[in-house]
């Protein structure tokens, strides 16, 4: 009796853990979801603030190529809405990030060619807690 409750037990384990991947995926492109409807539907900080959620989101997942692509995309996206709203703040917290994916993908030509513009920004706009972490 014992051998075949194991036996069960070890069974709905392995069931259970082919099903938990694809549950927390398909939270994850929920969650992606309603962030881009609140994009659509939302203004102002409300706006950005759910851009900043976005990408936060597709940053865990930049080992992936083509989730990079969709990262720069919405990067781009965020950064010009902070442009269009004059938030200069949001704009910085942008730059700031998309160095942070470069860096974990290892892309240092990107790092080279994008920070000099970025560290600029920085002091121009006096963000000196983005500009110090950037510049190191």
């Amino acid at each position: 009796m014992k051998y075949k409750t194991y036996l069960v037990t070890v069974l709905w384990g392995a069931l259970l853990s082919l099903t938990l991947p694809g549950a927390a995926q398909n939270n994850l492109q929920h969650q992606k979801d309603s962030l881009r409807q609140m994009i659509e539907h939302s203004e102002g900080i409300d706006k950005l603030r759910s851009y900043n959620r976005l990408y936060y989101l597709y940053m865990s997942e930049i080992a992936d190529d083509r989730k990079m692509d969709t990262l720069l995309t919405v990067f781009d996206q965020a950064e010009a809405e902070a442009i269009r709203q004059g938030n200069t703040k949001m704009q910085g917290m942008v730059y700031g990030n998309l160095i942070i994916s470069h860096i974990n993908r290892n892309e240092y030509e990107q790092i080279i060619q994008k920070a000099p513009a970025y560290l600029d920004f920085y002091i121009k706009h006096e963000q000196w807690r983005l500009y110090y972490q950037i510049h190191m």
